[in-house]
């Protein structure tokens, strides 16, 4: 690993030479960052890896940083002569009493202050804005990985039959009218009734509670699936719903009978990995897009 200097790391293969298109990849937990990093390869562009010292992605990154350290970052990005910036993985909110910031990482914090009471929705854009500022071009999540999102259709062997699609239109209608409220990116259907809706702790938990209360108080409705788009009027350059293998191994283990996630929109991590675990879990995947499902009678 690099120290927080932002040294370059031996650990992985050298940086990609100094060109024009330059694209800082901004890194934290989570597998999507992975496969996003190995999408971009195949693709011949040139980029950089950034992690962060307070939310380490799973593999070295050509440079790491503390999170205070804003300063140093930018004269990373700079003389690497790099124009894009993009953001993947999960982020918790940092214990900012607890870093250590440079000139410019204190006045990004000054920045943030204001969005820390108003969502993470609010503070992503905040931090966005502050790059923006600094020169750099943000582009949406989906143009940096393209073949990464979830095509349009049923993926699996197993497709959703017109009562699932039902289920999904209440999901889809739910999670667009609690937009503005700032919850998470994911429901769970049982029938007619939302059994569970996301919230700070994620959508795995989510999927373990919905899978409780199915084999609980929901015991009469039919078995729950899980619907996963972005939120309305969302901000797509950060911050896109993921589903992956572990995704299908949650909802597999919770009773779930598939998933329903935005067409073009989602990220699958390893698709053609996920799609066979789907179908060797017995599960539908579905990418759904507006004119697809059916409104509940």
């Amino acid at each position: 690993m690099n120290d927080v200097n932002g040294i370059q790391s031996e650990a992985i293969p050298p940086i990609t030479p100094v060109t024009d298109e330059m694209t800082a990849l901004l890194m934290f937990r989570g597998a999507l960052p992975i496969a996003v990093a190995g999408a971009l390869e195949k693709s011949g562009a040139p980029f950089i890896t950034v992690g962060f010292t307070e939310a380490p992605p799973l593999f070295p990154t050509h440079y790491t940083f503390s999170l205070g350290k804003a300063g140093g970052l930018l004269r990373v990005l700079r003389a690497r002569k790099v124009k894009r910036v993009c953001f993947f993985g999960a982020l918790s909110r940092p214990k900012f009493w607890k870093l250590r910031f440079d000139l410019k990482g204190l006045k990004l914090f000054f920045r943030l202050a204001p969005a820390l009471a108003s969502g993470d929705d609010a503070l992503m854009r905040a931090i966005i804005a502050f790059f923006e500022r600094e020169g750099f071009h943000v582009p949406d999540a989906a143009e940096i990985a393209p073949s990464l999102l979830c095509p349009s259709g049923c993926l699996t062997e197993r497709a959703p039959s017109r009562a699932h699609l039902q289920s999904a239109a209440i999901g889809v209608n739910y999670l667009n009218r609690t937009a503005e409220t700032d919850t998470g990116q994911a429901c769970a259907v049982a029938g007619n009734i939302i059994a569970a809706v996301e919230a700070a702790e994620g959508t795995a938990e989510m999927i373990e509670r919905a899978g409780r209360l199915s084999g609980s108080r929901l015991r009469a409705a039919p078995a729950p699936i899980l619907v996963k788009a972005p939120k309305m009027n969302q901000d797509m350059r950060a911050d896109l719903p993921t589903v992956g293998i572990r995704t299908i191994e949650q909802l597999k283990a919770a009773g779930f009978d598939g998933a329903f996630i935005e067409a073009e929109k989602t990220f699958l991590v390893t698709p053609a990995e996920t799609v066979k675990a789907a179908d060797a879990a017995g599960l539908f995947l579905y990418g759904f897009q507006a004119g697809d499902l059916i409104p509940a009678e």
